[in-house]
């Protein structure tokens, strides 16, 4: 996500954040689990989101 700085007189500058740029903001889980046996279970849970309204999206 983008931060843009731009110049806001002489009350000095102003930041805002948008989406877009080359990918989307992300968060996620990721674990493994000692199932036994030498056995392991392996997960990811991932999800995408536009930091400047929080709307659920991919990329």
């Amino acid at each position: 996500t983008p931060a843009n700085g731009f110049n806001a007189g002489q009350g000095g500058n102003t930041w805002r954040l948008t989406s877009g740029g080359l990918s989307s903001s992300r968060w996620g889980l990721r674990g493994v689990e000692d199932l036994g046996s030498s056995t392991k279970a392996v997960y990811v849970l991932e999800s995408g989101f536009s930091i400047d309204n929080g709307v659920q999206s991919q990329g």
